[in-house]
């Protein structure tokens, strides 16, 4: 059932629910496909935006049209939001060593000969599956740690990158063989590139894989500037060259900024400069020794703006661009190049370190969908009506009237029950949610748990 809030022009209502049998693992990752018959003029810098691709590529993706995918740990489907009893693709992944560690991640990417792929990552490894064939086409390795998110990019889909807990990234590029020679940068006086493999999860005589997918580039944690933690989400800018990411040391990375107080869920670019980040509920220790006790906080939703990208790529240079771009040192241990515009509480959790599943939708009406997992209730937000927080005293103020005001906006952050929200839930008999998603038109909402799958319509 669905409650309409305060302000969603129309309501969401439960269309379909598909049973998932009990001796089935439940599906705990969801991506729509993301991309219509107008996406051809941006993608690949509109190289393929030409009268002779239009037929193939209209062929290539209507087939896909308001579909989306669904993992667990040992199967893959796609499903149509619009008959979903048709199955367009059901296939058992190939068993691959499994730690327990983590949740299935799933992501749509895309060749430049406009074959739909699917990314499933499965513990410490991702399958590339290709959807026409319905055969697994590639396997990457390479992670010394738990995989927690995919990202594609945007104008490149053949570019993708993964998020670990062995507080790295690695982009990939999927037009390429794992097993292609290494082009690792040499180690001096030796000029021939380093046959040492790469870096953080393999040894030098491992592949780096099987069929489609070569590591380009793996960005390292540690005082370099890197994550000191696991690293948990990624997301590509729509237009430049910049990749932002976040992690459980509540740092976001494009500049070093602790803008949260507990580990960062995911990131997503809302324009050229602004960000939407959230994380998890926090802990707060109050009294010290025997005295001490734990209190758990809300988690936050958190807008907030890049001041820095005109540094690096100036609006008024057309076609400027750095060979090498460099931040400071002060850029990578505690970053000020950014403003916070707005910030919101999720609802409170009895259980600290809490992440809530988040998904939002930017085309139209921005919103985001929500989830925490074991919850019986998916809440939709819409995100026009965002007030910018209040604004901070001058800091030559004096230090009490400075750490006051500082702290009455730790505590008085406002609810994000308070914009205007739709709530979809299910009974506790039916189970419970692992994720949720919104397509990219916001219209339709699906909900993944234990023994089915909810699908929800306006």
């Amino acid at each position: 059932m669905a409650e309409l809030g305060t302000s969603m022009h129309r309501a969401l209502s439960l269309a379909s629910k598909i049973q998932i049998p009990s001796s089935e693992l439940p599906f705990k990752a969801i991506a729509f496909f993301p991309w219509e018959t107008q996406d051809l003029a941006a993608l690949w810098e509109g190289e393929y935006n030409k009268e002779e691709y239009t037929d193939v590529w209209n062929s290539a993706i209507s087939g896909y049209k308001s579909s989306f995918a669904v993992a667990s740990e040992s199967r893959a489907c796609i499903l149509s939001s619009q008959s979903p009893a048709s199955k367009l693709l059901d296939l058992r992944l190939p068993k691959v060593q499994y730690t327990g560690g983590g949740t299935p991640q799933i992501a749509w990417a895309l060749y430049p000969s406009f074959s739909p792929l699917l990314l499933i990552a499965v513990d410490r490894r991702v399958l590339v599956l290709d959807t026409k064939t319905q055969s697994v086409v590639g396997k990457l390795r390479g992670h010394g740690g738990t995989i927690t998110s995919i990202a594609v990019h945007p104008i490149s889909p053949h570019i993708c990158c993964t998020t670990s807990k062995d507080f790295t990234t690695r982009i990939y590029d999927l037009t390429r063989l794992a097993t292609e020679p290494s082009t690792d940068l040499h180690w001096a006086p030796d000029p021939r590139p380093s046959g040492a493999g790469r870096p953080f999860g393999l040894r030098g005589v491992e592949p780096e894989g099987l069929g489609r997918g070569l590591c380009i580039i793996v960005l390292v944690g540690g005082r370099s500037g890197g994550h000191r933690a696991a690293v948990l989400g990624a997301a590509f800018h729509p237009v430049l060259p910049v990749l932002a990411t976040c992690g459980a040391d509540c740092a976001l990375k494009i500049c070093t900024s602790k803008i949260h107080q507990a580990s960062i869920g995911s990131i997503v670019w809302l324009n050229h400069e602004l960000l939407l980040s959230h994380c998890a509920s926090p802990v707060f220790r109050r009294g010290e020794g025997k005295e001490a006790i734990l209190n758990t906080g809300e988690g936050t939703l958190v807008i907030w703006e890049w001041l820095t990208a005109n540094l690096f790529f100036p609006s008024k240079q057309a076609g400027f661009q750095q060979e090498v771009l460099r931040g400071s040192t002060s850029e990578c241990q505690d970053s000020s190049s950014l403003k916070v515009i707005a910030e919101y509480a999720f609802e409170h959790q009895l259980k600290p370190n809490v992440i809530p599943r988040i998904h939002s939708s930017t085309r139209g009406e921005p919103q985001v969908s929500y989830t925490y997992p074991g919850s019986q209730v998916i809440r939709i937000v819409e995100l026009a009506t965002v007030k910018s927080r209040k604004k901070p005293i001058l800091a030559n103020s004096d230090k009490q009237a400075l750490l006051q005001d500082t702290l009455e906006r730790h505590l008085n952050i406002e609810p994000l029950s308070n914009l205007g929200s739709t709530q979809l839930s299910i009974l506790p008999e039916e189970g419970s949610f692992h994720a949720c998603a919104m397509n990219p038109d916001g219209d339709v909402v699906i909900g993944t748990g234990e023994g089915a799958i909810w699908i929800w319509h306006k």
